[in-house]
């Protein structure tokens, strides 16, 4: 068996105040990712952050991160950038990020950016566009509802005919819902493309993400979703998280996909089933 690591460092919310190493700046955010990157992470899952600190989907700025990334890690991680509205973007701005945003990967929150009927066209252009330019596309799904809407644009259409590739959410961020391994069960019940994901809120993360691999998924650690280790304790930071996931993964006797192998994975054989 084969797992993918997913790293979301930062998110749309947390500061300093939340956690000293919080990478807030591109500087910070650069440095982490070639820490993931040395230890086998195959993505990382960026929050632009702008001279405030504030989660940005700016596009000039959102652009430079990217390059800048991208120039530093090379090849040797997946760098994606989130789509997310954080309560500041609606569709039609979240599309055009979409459209025009020239980067590795993406992810793109169902329920944001298909709000309403009127939503669908812009959202599908934007999406082929995005695909076009050869971006990887992760679908976001924060409820087993959501995970339904995805099987119906899909099979409508409206979802490009490339790769796909699912983020499950257990738990939530805005209800402080804990998230709970028995919570995947539900979305399991409905078919999954033959990649997907799981990120999961609260104290049982490792727990959830144990789970996830147990049933072939990729996992996506890091402080956006949790600051707590397997103790309760909070984690010294994400390098730290990571290697304690990779651990989870040894001991299920499962083999991780680096940055290379994850890439041809995602382009030749994670087509939606």
């Amino acid at each position: 068996m084969m797992t993918a690591i997913i790293v979301a460092p930062n998110g749309a919310y947390k500061t300093k105040r939340d956690h000293v190493a919080i990478p807030m700046t591109l500087a910070e955010m650069c440095a982490e990712a070639r820490q993931y990157a040395d230890l086998g992470a195959a993505m990382v899952h960026v929050h632009v952050r702008d001279s405030a600190g504030e989660h940005t989907l700016d596009l000039p700025l959102c652009q430079h991160w990217a390059n800048e990334l991208q120039r530093t890690v090379g090849q040797d991680i997946l760098v994606q950038l989130t789509t997310e509205a954080a309560g500041k973007y609606g569709a039609e701005e979240i599309a055009h990020f979409i459209a025009h945003i020239e980067a590795p990967a993406i992810s793109v929150a169902i329920s944001e950016l298909f709000v309403e009927q009127h939503d669908t066209e812009r959202g599908a252009e934007a999406l082929q566009k995005a695909a076009s330019r050869g971006t990887l596309i992760q679908y976001i799904v924060y409820s087993v509802a959501d995970l339904k809407r995805y099987h119906a644009l899909l099979a409508a259409g409206t979802l490009p005919h490339c790769p796909h590739h699912v983020l499950v959410v257990l738990g939530k961020y805005s209800e402080g819902k804990q998230a709970s391994p028995d919570e995947l069960t539900s979305f399991l019940r409905l078919p999954m493309p033959n990649s997907w994901a799981v990120c999961a809120f609260g104290d049982d993360e490792l727990a959830c993400l144990d789970r996830a691999i147990a049933y072939g998924g990729d996992v996506r650690i890091g402080f956006e979703n949790n600051l707590l280790d397997e103790d309760g304790l909070v984690a010294s930071s994400n390098v730290a998280q990571l290697k304690a996931l990779k651990s989870v993964a040894k001991k299920r006797q499962v083999c991780i996909h680096n940055a290379s192998e994850y890439f041809t994975f995602l382009k030749t054989k994670a087509l939606a089933s």
